[in-house]
């Protein structure tokens, strides 16, 4: 049957493989022979001299240069490395070799020694789609006129990339700079500039309100310290029908000449076509700035007409505090508040502000009314999921990786319905009652994942059971990975294990799918709703799980598996009599306290003195649930 996978379709699967797996399924067998060998070819480097004078040199024979006659049609990208150049009969022989190239990496001191305008048989070379050029600047040069002429011999560009060397010397771009690389290139989509831009003075501004738009491109990215208000009036008037604005913020190789970030910029008039159809901006910051760095370029982007529907906000750097980072989201939403649907902000280092106090104080958030996608991943705050969803009255989609995830004991007890489709937590702490509240309140939810989720509450002492009601709750799809469960040992036997172990792991893990009916009662003293079930009617087999502790080379880890039926019913019979099994358990004398919190598996039966956590939803149809390796995935009989 493998010999008779078409072409292309092994093609696409050799993309995906290892260098040594495409040279294994090569030897497989005749048919997959050729796609596997020549997908060994998709990406050429020529580093030196040697490597081009192979591939230009007719009489240069070698196994590789005949190699290449076979497979160049078969390169997708091409890296020419630096300090060497490239002359215009090898260009011409470069092209014919790689016809079919699409992604082209290049120095332009690479090409100092062809000149393009004169090169006899010069063709287009149309097949290249994806151009990065790093310049490499010299007195003696000016890397511009050898761009101008590359650019022209790529008609069909769709992605530039414009760098500059670390070591070259300094040159900044003019805004004129920028335009003479879009009059060659008519059908470029997305561009990225890394290199300095000069001031724009303040007599070329009507100039730049008339110049010829450059419609086709969609995508733009900006590397430096600040975006100053001149440029933005540029891009704003150069690109018409701009989809997604980039700002890479980090320090610049070297200070602008004549610019400064904190200049008084002139007031403008507005561009004819400001960023009215702009639907994305991505921020990602790399250097520490103040909160008013970022709220002024906010404020700037707007007065230029931008309304982004979609916000991408990565810090690569570590905030002083919680609340600088959370200033920055608010600066943020401050402005766009009204516009945006789906907003990102992506916090992965640690705050150096290591008190716990400052941990529990809950982060705020805008009122956002069209918001239906959020994805917070701040790993050191914390975070009331009710106050999010009072904020996020759209909110469909929601995605928090915080230290945190609660339930504000001061919240309605009556909440208005909310219709949150899916729901995904990552390495946070919570309780149960935020499930509780989560089903009761969105009833419409269809999907959760929990990814690295301790769930800390409360074994009772008479059933034996941590109970996680989502009883209003049809799931398609719940997914566990790697999800923990504690309670505190019962207080009577404290006295017998040590200081580590004064809450355990619950290893028994139950899932019941029932109809429920509900009633809410107040309680007083800690005013806050409390979810009292009056009927429950399992309608499904529930799904029994143990964690258990699994020999792994080096390191122990929690291994995972269903139980049978017949272990089923001994657990049963304990968790029936929990109470009176407990005392006998603790009194025997042979009570060993376990530091790992978990138990080998023929000894499973020490974890019915932990009890059992009990996710009761009313119908689940595919449960996906991990550990280390073990993977369990049961969807019900329809």
């Amino acid at each position: 049957m493998a010999s008779k996978l078409q072409f292309n379709i092994l093609a696409i699967i050799a993309r995906h493989l290892s260098q040594d797996d495409i040279c294994a399924c090569s030897r497989v067998c005749k048919s997959w022979a050729v796609p596997f060998q020549e997908s060994l070819w998709k990406v050429f480097h020529i580093n030196d001299q040697k490597t081009l004078k192979m591939i230009c040199d007719p009489s240069f024979s070698s196994q590789n240069s005949i190699c290449l006659q076979k497979f160049g049609h078969s390169v997708y990208e091409l890296h020419v490395g630096r300090h060497f150049y490239i002359l215009k009969e090898q260009l011409r022989d470069l092209q014919q070799r790689f016809g079919n190239l699409r992604c082209l990496y290049v120095d332009s001191i690479n090409l100092r020694a062809a000149n393009l305008e004169i090169m006899p048989g010069r063709v287009s070379w149309r097949s290249v789609e994806y151009l990065e050029v790093s310049l490499q600047w010299t007195e003696a040069h000016n890397d511009l006129e050898e761009l101008s002429r590359l650019l022209a011999f790529l008609p069909c560009l769709g992605i530039f990339r414009l760098t500059e060397s670390s070591s070259s010397q300094s040159k900044s771009f003019s805004w004129k700079d920028i335009d003479m690389v879009h009059s060659h290139l008519s059908q470029l989509k997305e561009i990225y500039i890394d290199v300095i831009l000069c001031p724009i003075p303040s007599e070329d501004i009507e100039t730049i309100r008339d110049i010829v738009p450059s419609s086709s491109i969609r995508k733009v990215t900006i590397v430096g310290k600040d975006i100053c208000s001149r440029w933005l009036h540029y891009f704003s008037s150069k690109y018409e029908n701009l989809k997604t604005f980039t700002w890479n913020i980090k320090l610049s190789k070297i200070t602008r000449p004549g610019y400064s970030p904190n200049e008084k910029t002139p007031v403008l008039s507005l561009p004819l076509s400001p960023f009215r159809k702009l639907v994305t901006v991505d921020v990602e910051s790399n250097e520490h700035e103040s909160i008013s760095h970022h709220a002024s370029f906010w404020k700037k982007l707007n007065k230029f007409g931008a309304l982004p529907r979609r916000i991408d906000y990565k810090l690569r750097w570590e905030p002083d505090t919680t609340e600088k980072a959370e200033g920055l989201i608010t600066e943020c939403l401050k402005i766009f508040s009204s516009t945006v649907e789906n907003f990102i902000f992506e916090s992965y280092n640690k705050y150096n502000n290591k008190s716990l106090g400052a941990f529990n104080i809950p982060m705020t958030f805008s009122v956002c009314p069209q918001l239906v996608n959020l994805d917070l991943h701040m790993p050191d705050s914390s975070i009331a999921l009710d106050m999010l969803l009072d904020c996020c009255k759209a909110l469909k989609t929601l995605k928090l990786c915080h230290r945190r995830v609660f339930i504000d004991p001061e919240t309605s007890i009556v909440p208005k319905e909310h219709g949150l489709l899916t729901m995904c937590l990552w390495d946070t702490s919570t309780r149960p009652n935020l499930f509780t509240y989560l089903s009761f309140r969105c009833k419409q939810l269809e999907t959760m994942r929990l990814n690295n989720v301790s769930i800390h509450g409360t074994v009772s002492i008479e059933t034996g059971k941590l109970n996680i009601d989502m009883i209003h709750t049809s799931f398609k799809t719940l997914e566990f990975n790697s999800v923990k469960y504690y309670c505190p040992t019962p207080y009577k036997h404290n006295h017998r294990l040590s200081q580590s172990a004064k809450e355990k792991p619950i290893n028994l893990i139950l899932i019941e799918q029932h109809r429920v009916e509900l009633s809410i009662i107040y309680d007083i003293e800690k005013k806050s709703a409390v979810f009292d079930t009056l009927l429950s009617m399992p309608v499904a087999e529930p799904v029994w799980i143990h964690y258990y502790l699994k020999s792994v080379p080096f390191v122990p880890n929690g291994g995972m598996r269903i139980l049978g039926k017949n272990e089923v019913k001994y657990i049963r019979e304990y968790i029936d009599e929990f109470k009176e099994n407990q005392e006998i358990f603790f009194s025997q004398p042979t009570f060993e306290d376990n530091n790992y919190g978990l138990e080998p598996e023929t000894r499973w039966k020490r974890d019915f003195t932990q009890g059992c956590a009990v996710w009761r939803c009313q119908s689940v149809s595919k449960h996906i649930i991990k550990a280390y390796k073990d993977v369990y995935v049961y969807n019900s009989p329809k």
